[in-house]
């Protein structure tokens, strides 16, 4: 009877060491690593590509190179926040609409009060390194309910699950990019883009026309006020729009 005591007490120190272990290797790499990052070096009211800092994951965009375009709007949000989550459909609608008229720049702002932003935001962009970010942006938001309350373990499984229904290529590179270092310091470079004096978010979803600040979400709210919008700003720097028709 003792030794079994003994077998037990032995089983559940193993256990809480492994969980500790686990907690602080999370914890870990939750850690700033763009404190020492000039962003004055940056345009970010553009495209950025893949440099030292971001660790050389360039920004994810869509429509025309950033060096035809004459309007670059940029998208910052937050991947647990449900606003972000509810305006998805609306504003990636809206911009597979003009793309073909700019360029369309995702970036993300991890926000600390949200707990497995971080971990969401690893996974979209793990899915990018594999050609699948928009993919996996789309749906990790969707499903924002499921793994926004999650543990480590359950959201990592839940993650990979979405990664496996979208068909991304290797699921083995997937797991490894969204726990590797590159991917980190590419969302920490996003973050201090976001809250740098050129930008200065307050609030997600944002966007950005040229690096003129839209923060409203009544005028992202539907397609028609959102699509006003764009329209304005291309008309601003005389990009012809009339074949496209309005919503």
């Amino acid at each position: 009877m003792e030794k079994k005591k003994w077998i037990v007490f032995a089983v559940v120190c193993l256990a809480t060491i492994g969980f500790v272990f686990y907690l602080a290797k999370d914890q870990k790499r939750n850690q700033d690593t763009s404190e020492n990052i000039d962003t004055s070096k940056y345009d970010i009211t553009k495209y950025i590509g893949p440099n030292e800092d971001n660790g050389q994951i360039g920004d994810f965009y869509k429509g025309l190179a950033p060096e035809k375009a004459k309007l670059t709007t940029i998208e910052v949000f937050d991947s647990q926040c449900p606003g972000c989550a509810g305006l998805n459909p609306t504003i990636d609608g809206v911009m597979e609409k003009y793309k073909d008229k700019m360029t369309y720049v995702s970036r993300s702002i991890v926000i600390p009060a949200h707990t497995n932003s971080l971990a969401a935001q690893a996974a979209i962009i793990a899915g990018g390194l594999q050609n699948k970010y928009w993919e996996m942006k789309t749906a990790v938001l969707e499903k924002q309910n499921t793994w926004g309350l999650q543990n480590i373990a359950d959201r990592t499984n839940t993650f990979y699950e979405i990664a496996k229904s979208i068909n991304i290529p290797n699921l083995e590179q997937f797991k490894s990019d969204m726990s590797s270092s590159r991917v980190k310091k590419k969302i920490d470079f996003d973050t201090k883009i976001a809250k740098s004096d050129k930008m200065e978010v307050k609030a997600t979803p944002s966007i950005f026309f040229n690096g003129d600040s839209l923060s409203d979400t009544k005028k992202m709210g539907s397609k028609e006020s959102l699509e006003t919008l764009i329209r304005e700003n291309l008309e601003k720097v005389k990009v012809d729009i009339k074949d496209i028709k309005k919503y």
